[in-house]
């Protein structure tokens, strides 16, 4: 799935974006709460002030992204975080409930 149709589900107000391609994409102060992002490439990309509460980013690659916002609920079971000194997290709170 590309950006262009993300942009189109997001704006209909679907949350359902498993295994999108939104690799190095910039997003800036969005709702993605309650999302389902699991599978989906978000290698390289920046979240500035995107909401992910309680999104499910399960297998989903997060290598190298920018996240700046608190994550609270969310599910990173089996996500790649593989390249940790290049995953900026710019005050997120993460509890072990939230690891699950």
């Amino acid at each position: 799935m590309n950006l262009d149709e993300f942009f189109k589900k997001y704006a209909a107000g679907e949350k359902n974006f498993a295994g999108f391609d939104l690799r190095g994409v910039y997003l800036c102060d969005i709702d993605l709460s309650d999302a389902n992002l699991s599978s989906a490439n978000l290698s390289g990309a920046v979240l500035a002030g995107v909401d992910l509460t309680g999104a499910n980013l399960s297998r989903a690659s997060l290598d190298g992204a920018i996240l700046n916002r608190e994550l609270r609920g969310i599910n990173l079971r089996r996500a790649s975080l593989r390249v940790l000194n290049w995953l900026r997290l710019i005050c997120v709170a993460l509890t072990c409930e939230d690891l699950i």
